[in-house]
């Protein structure tokens, strides 16, 4: 029998560039170019971070051992996005400082909420705080004094103002506090208690990991996705994680502004509970925002609207307001946004505001001064930005 045959190897007889690469380079080597490899998808993760402005709150806020974070003390004329010369005082609001103990005759209004309170996009004169001081003030009797107090923090939800109230109320003393919560609730509104659904190991994992900017890039860039929601914690701090489904916040954002109101009532301050308003557009009939369902954002108002009922205090439903309005919708808030109002956005606000304060009688009412239609407010043509002396 003859020899049997084999077929020629596929494989040439020489090793592959590839791999005789690899086995020349020393480990060191092969080290240093893993090194390079995870320091130019960092970069790269960097810069995709500042271009689509993941990380804005950061550059203007600290953590908060009450609060979760706060806005910097103490700032002054700082840009934040597109948010223009913000400046705080020293307890991180975007207000002056306040005197404490209050003075006799002066009525103090604290406002409570996210960024449509603080005023993202708006300069601090056109914040409905400050236009809500305006018009209380032009029509004030003769030697009562009205300040309004800023207490707006980017990214906060009704659990974060409920822990505000607790810090600052006794120092600050205010007659009426307004807490004015939807958006950053839609989410979920109880930071704290759905932290504690992850194992410790986990969270640690998750600061260590938080640390690199491609986890954070890959973990925002997921978070986009339909059905999750990016949490405020974790877009900022990286302590809680992205809330998939969560369907019942309302009864939590409910619970909290039932706890604001027990914190106030033996203080003898009054609550006014207001909803921020969602772009209302014609073609779809409803309210819009980031893929959130319709359904949830009337369910918080019908919690909110059921607390209200309870507690003998007014809630306010910005929305009803914005659709009275002859001004086009897109004009009430800002270019591309469905949230934040602009500066005839945040006017409405404070002129419902002010309706209704003055119906509860809350802050008097000269009988000689002209309607809130024709009161003086401050131009957005001719007022300097950040907050400037009463």
């Amino acid at each position: 029998m003859g020899a049997s045959f084999a077929p020629p190897s596929l494989n040439p007889p020489w090793p592959d560039a590839k791999v005789l690469l690899m086995k020349r380079m020393r480990w060191w080597q092969q080290l240093v170019l893993f090194v390079m490899m995870i320091a130019a998808i960092e970069l790269y993760a960097t810069n995709r971070i500042l271009e689509q402005g993941y990380e804005s709150l950061t550059s203007v806020a600290v953590r908060d051992p009450v609060t979760m974070w706060r806005l910097r003390a103490n700032m002054r004329n700082v840009q934040h996005v597109v948010t223009p010369n913000v400046s705080t005082n020293a307890e991180g609001l975007r207000d002056e400082d306040i005197p404490t103990p209050k003075p006799p005759g002066e009525i103090r209004i604290l406002c409570l909420g996210g960024s449509v309170t603080y005023g993202y996009g708006l300069r601090a004169l056109d914040t409905f705080p400050r236009q809500l001081e305006t018009t209380l003030q032009a029509q004030a009797p003769a030697g009562t004094r009205v300040r309004v107090i800023n207490g707006g923090q980017p990214g906060y939800g009704s659990f974060n103002g409920a822990a505000l109230l607790e810090e600052v109320a006794d120092r600050y003393q205010p007659d009426v506090v307004i807490a004015m919560f939807a958006n950053n609730d839609l989410g979920i509104a109880n930071w704290r208690r759905y932290k504690q659904s992850f194992s410790p190991a986990i969270l640690a994992m998750r600061r260590v990991l938080f640390k690199t900017a491609t986890y954070r890039c890959l973990l925002f860039d997921t978070t986009r996705l339909p059905g999750f929601a990016p949490g405020c914690i974790d877009r900022n701090w990286g302590d809680a994680g992205f809330t998939v489904g969560h369907t019942d916040f309302w009864v939590e954002t409910a619970d909290n502004l039932r706890a604001m109101h027990e914190y106030l009532a033996p203080r003898g301050a009054r609550l006014v509970i207001a909803v921020e308003a969602l772009r209302y557009t014609p073609h779809a009939k409803d309210y819009v925002f980031s893929g959130i369902d319709p359904k949830a954002y009337n369910a918080l108002k019908t919690a909110l609207k059921e607390v209200g009922r309870d507690a003998k205090t007014p809630v306010l439903c910005i929305d009803e307001a914005f659709k009275k309005s002859t001004e086009a919708p897109d004009k009430l808030f800002l270019q591309g946004d469905c949230v934040h109002p602009s500066v005839k956005g945040a006017t409405i606000i404070a002129d419902t505001l002010a309706q209704e304060i003055w119906r509860q009688k809350w802050v008097g009412r000269s009988a000689a001064t002209p309607s809130p239609a024709s009161s003086p407010r401050p131009s957005p043509a001719t007022t300097s930005a950040g907050p400037s002396p009463r």
